[in-house]
């Protein structure tokens, strides 16, 4: 869930014009409905009402020689006190109209001229008010029988005076203006209705999708990593198959061989991810330029980017070195198909040499890959040793590329230790689970450190997820749909991606592939 702090105008803002034709559009229904509900369904009510009026002067009992003589400052106090009291007598009287008494007496009475009506009472209601600065009571009975509201009036006022005489003494109150009722029926107040309808629709609904955004704190687009985070975005990967072998096949296959098509929905995205890392910054002119990955939590692709990001380099020639500095995993490194043997760790502590532990030369390409090695006892301080060795630099000499798998920074020091030998900090960030609260927390700390953070990835990343997608690439076959076409398949188009789509699905049978339609009969369909 989102931090309660970091909903502020600009959260709200951006909820808003996210969803904005949603909250119109609920505001136009709840207030065409309510219109249609009211003008057509609403019976018409009308309104009986009678005016009393209370009153009170103390100073009649005052001769009027002493009154005449009396100084205008006890004149003004005396006019005070009997408009005092006379507010507070006529706030009792309005209190009297809503007594249990008052109410039993009218309903007895209404009862006796309407036996037969089951809920009589139900049917109308009744208001009582006091103009400000008079002694005027107005008493209003509203009800969809004009028959009804006129009698449930006079038999208010009835009982009213009749209350007033036998149990309280008071004849300070009379009848200004008998019941009578309203020719015609009190206006229904469509559009007031209406629209306060639809405000409290576009509230509620506006209200609703704050709560859905605060609740999935996810990162919803691109636009929210530049806008929100101010650090590049550079690129969604699709999600991958969960699968250790399919895993591991995708790194055995060269970009020239023919099954690459089977992935080619992965790499594509990836090419794309690698272009926009290597455009970010310009190439350092002496040594290898060094690549650091990090993420804000455990388990969110840094490996299998690392891993992919290294192998593509070396496809193009380049001499990498993928470093996996997550010590603290262990051995837990087999997506090159390695045997558990020593590592970093072991090469740190100096039980085995850099050419026992490196494997060079892997998948028949110039990447070399020093694999984690054994979980140690200490990993944060042999950690902060390789860095304070000069191996990194030494190594900058000998690649062109230098790629380090760390651990995640939120939670760990490891990466920020080996941050100040990488030119470039790429974040990885799972589209499925990655909280945007721990990203931005993340993105916080490494830019107080000053450290240069290239850009945001996000992995995983499905259209449902993300809420944005695109479709390209090219090939054999026949697919449809969104993005990348139906099922798993790759389609041809941009922007959301085309109807029609060239590409296999991976994992598609070449049995199939032969009934599928050409190029030039799929554009004219």
């Amino acid at each position: 869930m989102r931090n309660p702090s970091d909903v502020d105008i600009a959260f709200l803002w951006q909820v808003f014009r996210r969803k904005y034709a949603y909250v119109v559009l609920v505001a136009l229904f709840a207030a065409c409905f309510t219109y249609i509900f009211v003008k057509y369904f609403v019976e018409d009510t009308y309104k009986a009402e009678f005016l009393l009026f209370a009153w009170d002067y103390t100073s009649t009992d005052v001769d009027k020689e002493t009154t005449q003589a009396t100084s205008n400052s006890t004149e003004t106090q005396l006019i005070s006190q009997d408009l005092t009291l006379a507010d507070r007598m006529l706030n009792d009287y309005q209190m009297l109209m809503d007594t249990d008494y008052v109410r039993t007496q009218v309903a007895d009475r209404i009862t006796e001229q309407y036996p037969n009506v089951p809920g009589v009472h139900s049917k109308y209601r009744t208001s009582v008010s006091v103009s400000r600065q008079t002694h005027f009571i107005k008493c209003e009975v509203f009800s969809v029988d004009k028959d009804l509201a006129l009698y449930v009036a006079d038999v208010i006022c009835k009982v009213y005076m009749d209350t007033l005489k036998e149990k309280l003494g008071l004849n300070k109150i009379s009848v200004f203006d008998n019941p009578k009722l309203q020719p015609a029926p009190v206006s229904k107040r469509i559009v007031r209705k209406s629209g306060f309808a639809g405000f409290v629709g576009a509230g509620l609904t506006f209200g609703l999708f704050v709560l859905i955004a605060m609740l999935h704190d996810r990162i919803s687009s691109s636009g929210q990593i530049t806008r929100e985070l101010e650090v590049p975005y550079l690129g969604a990967l699709i999600r991958m198959r969960k699968h250790k072998e399919y895993r591991n096949q995708a790194f055995k296959v060269s970009l020239n061989d023919e099954t690459v098509s089977n992935f080619n929905h992965f790499y594509e995205d990836f090419q794309l991810f690698l272009t926009n890392l290597q455009y970010s910054n310009a190439k350092k002119k002496n040594g290898a330029h060094v690549f650091l990955l990090t993420s804000a939590n455990p388990n969110e692709g840094k490996t299998l980017i690392s891993s992919f990001l290294a192998q593509f380099l070396a496809e193009k020639n380049k001499k990498v070195l993928l470093l996996n500095a997550d010590i603290r995993k262990g051995n837990h490194f087999d997506l090159f198909g390695f045997e558990h043997s020593s590592g970093l760790t072991e090469l740190i502590i100096g039980t085995k040499t850099l050419d026992e532990v490196i494997h060079r030369n892997v998948n028949n390409t110039s990447l070399d890959i020093i694999t984690p090695g054994t979980l140690p006892p200490n990993p944060l301080r042999l950690i902060e040793l390789f860095s304070e060795s000069g191996f990194i630099e030494e190594q900058t000499e000998k690649y062109d590329y230098i790629i380090i798998d760390t651990p995640p920074a939120l939670i760990l020091a490891d990466a920020l230790v080996l941050a100040k030998h990488a030119d470039d900090i790429v974040i990885i960030a799972n589209a499925r689970k990655t909280s945007f609260g721990a990203l931005k927390k993340l993105v916080a700390r490494l830019k107080e450190l000053e450290l240069n953070i290239t850009g945001v990835v996000l992995n995983q990343y499905a259209s449902a997820a993300g809420g944005y997608g695109y479709g390209y690439g090219y090939g054999y076959g026949y697919g449809y749909g969104y993005g990348y076409g139906y099922g798993y398949g790759y389609g041809y188009g941009y922007g959301y991606g085309s109807r029609y789509g060239y590409g296999a699905r991976y994992g598609a049978n070449p049995e199939d592939e032969k009934n599928m339609p050409s190029k030039e009969q799929a554009k004219k369909a």
